[in-house]
């Protein structure tokens, strides 16, 4: 019994505080690139299926359409007194990046042939979606005071729930209460997820709001099954 006393702390330790952040960054990391990904080769399948008589102005039209959403419907934030500023300005540093790596240049140099033409045209619109990105996640970013106050909503709910069931005898499942805490991520992150590789514009309200909502529901299930005596 002795002998397993290490073990158990040190497998408490590779699951404390600082191991489970760096897994959370990671995971947000990894769903960031693949959204990105996505968003990209959607754009490229459209462009050859969906809506090839737009071709570029597609995704230009998407960017001009997020930066309206944010001009129209996001006057302020907890985070930037004019979020559309701080859209354009990710944006414009986005662009700065691939001028960097000389991603424009290479877009300008292709000679002029029916070929490089259509190859260039497929890069123009990468340009425009990785822009777009940028500015949907700072939409995102900008919208995390919504997630953390319908969590607070559910909290509530919750906490009310499991102090009924206390004073009430009723039943305790940690079942529940585990199933429900798993679902907890994926519900902002999959929010995060549609939105980043939506190859069509969307309205980040009918996006983050149904999210939310399932989000402050796991919290409201997870806390309101939560063990009754600590």
């Amino acid at each position: 019994m002795a002998a397993r006393a290490p073990v158990v702390q040190r497998e408490a330790k590779k699951t404390g505080p600082l191991v489970g952040s760096l897994r959370a960054a990671a995971r947000l990391i990894s769903v960031l690139w693949v959204a990105l990904i996505f968003s990209i080769l959607l754009e490229w399948i459209g462009m050859t299926w969906w809506w090839p008589e737009e071709g570029v102005r597609h995704s230009e039209h998407m960017l001009a359409q997020e930066l309206r959403y944010l001009n129209d419907d996001f006057k302020e934030s907890l985070f930037h007194a004019r979020p559309v500023q701080l859209a354009r300005d990710a944006a414009a540093l986005m662009q700065r990046g691939t001028q960097a790596v000389g991603f424009e240049r290479l877009i300008a140099g292709f000679p002029s042939n029916p070929l490089t033409a259509g190859l260039q045209t497929y890069l123009e619109a990468m340009a425009n979606v990785m822009r777009t990105f940028v500015v949907r996640l700072t939409v995102l970013v900008l919208a995390t005071p919504v997630f953390a106050l319908f969590g607070l909503v559910g909290m509530a709910e919750g906490l009310m729930r499991r102090d009924l069931r206390r004073w009430g005898g009723g039943r305790e499942s940690s079942f529940v209460y585990h199933h429900s805490k798993k679902l907890l991520a994926p519900s902002i992150l999959s929010a995060w997820a549609l939105y980043l590789a939506a190859p069509f514009t969307v309205h980040p309200d009918l996006v983050l709001l149904p999210f939310a909502v399932l989000f402050a529901v796991g919290v409201a299930v997870t806390t309101g099954t939560f063990k009754k005596y600590l």
